[in-house]
């Protein structure tokens, strides 16, 4: 089996490492005005430490663990791209819109400036497996890893489905723990697939997670 628990908790912990940073950094900030200049200057910066980081560590993983499994031919994992400025722009408008109304809305402001700082840096690791899951020759695709924190992810973990077009994007949200983890042929596959129970899951979740795996397999 892949040591897969280890590689989410140091990904994880990356990204709470930048939500950190972003809490430090709004701490006591009750002006928009302030707040979204703060967040459009700083996002770029805390995104490029710890994104890159991210990519660096799902590479050396991806490349630990297929040697390790003796997996046949050559291949290096390929990092994840970092998102242009315009996404860390959007995030500290989008963020920081409590505050035009409120100000003492600075905790909503930190919650939802640390979820979407959180997602980049994730996804720079999730990127980094996907593409390299699907251009590595000897890999089926990958499956998404996590502990089912919320209904859609429990829905889609539970499918064990191995996603192998390069235009399967990883289905994530802010706050959202769940990894990406590759497949290889010949072997089985990383996340099994299991019958969780539908109780206490709307049809509105379930509606989602069904047209999402419509878009993507």
């Amino acid at each position: 089996m892949l040591p897969i628990e280890p590689f989410r908790a140091d990904l994880a912990d990356l990204a709470a490492a930048a939500q950190d940073e972003v809490a430090s950094l709004l701490s006591g900030v009750t002006s928009r005005r302030a707040a979204e200049r703060m967040l459009t200057e700083a996002l770029p910066d805390i995104v490029s430490v710890y994104g890159d980081a991210a990519g660096a560590l799902a590479a050396d993983w991806y490349d630990e663990v297929r040697s390790a499994l003796e997996v046949p031919g050559r291949f290096r994992a390929v990092a994840g791209e970092l998102p242009d400025v315009g996404r860390t722009d959007s995030l500290a408008e989008w963020a920081t819109r409590p505050l035009a109304d409120d100000p003492s809305t600075i905790d909503t402001v930190i919650t939802r400036a640390q979820g979407g700082t959180q997602r980049i840096v994730m996804n720079v690791g999730r990127d980094t497996v996907t593409y390299s899951a699907v251009h590595d020759p000897s890999a089926r695709g990958w499956q998404r890893a996590g502990a089912g924190e919320c209904n859609f992810c429990k829905m889609l973990i539970g499918r064990g489905a191995v996603y192998r077009a390069e235009t399967a994007d990883f289905g994530a949200h802010d706050h959202c723990k769940c990894i990406a983890v590759p497949a290889w042929g010949g072997r089985p596959v990383p996340v099994k697939p299991f019958a969780g129970s539908a109780r206490g899951v709307s049809d509105a979740e379930q509606a989602r997670v069904h047209n999402w795996m419509l878009a993507h397999t």
